[in-house]
């Protein structure tokens, strides 16, 4: 094999051309989008401590009753509230689940069509707060309802609808 030395000029390669335009020209955009990455990654990161402080505030203890003694089954219909209340628990369950519906909108992969993402940030709300219920109806302190997941669905369906707002689609 032939040794190619670089010093007498035979054989040199051509320097590395950083990113940016043929010239080797590095564009501003470049530390924007690291910038962006950063930022992208940050919001993951508290999206993702959002779902565990959120999952932990909804199994604390809340009474001392089991939900069998109280004659109460998994997803429950029946509410044990004062009307204001049950209104009072329906405006905080949606209120709770719209940054989880915002940030999924903005983080599921992208289905082709704004409806088929809906659809599945939906899907994905819904699921998330299905097992936060079903986990609720396992602990002898919390109450599982149906109501519950409904009212979480359509957080996340509001903070989803937010996005689209926003974004202009």
């Amino acid at each position: 094999m032939e040794r190619v030395d670089r010093d007498r000029g035979g054989g040199e390669t051509p320097p590395r051309t950083p990113p940016g335009d043929a010239r080797g020209e590095t564009r501003a955009s470049d530390g924007a989008g690291a910038s962006a990455r950063r930022s992208r990654a940050a919001l993951r990161w508290l999206a993702l401590l959002y779902l565990v402080v959120l999952t932990i505030v909804l199994l604390i203890p809340l009474g001392t009753t089991s939900p069998a003694a109280r004659g109460e089954g998994w997803l429950s219909l029946r509410r044990r509230m004062s009307p204001a209340g049950v209104a009072g628990d329906v405006v905080v369950n949606v209120l709770l689940f719209v940054p989880v519906g915002f940030w999924l909108q903005r983080e599921l992969p992208a289905p082709r069509g704004a409806a088929a993402r809906m659809a599945a940030v939906l899907a994905a709300g819904a699921l998330f707060s299905l097992a936060i219920e079903t986990l609720q109806f396992l602990l002898p302190w919390r109450v599982s309802s149906a109501i519950d997941v409904a009212t979480n669905t359509a957080g996340a369906a509001l903070g989803a609808a937010l996005v689209l707002l926003h974004d202009g689609r």
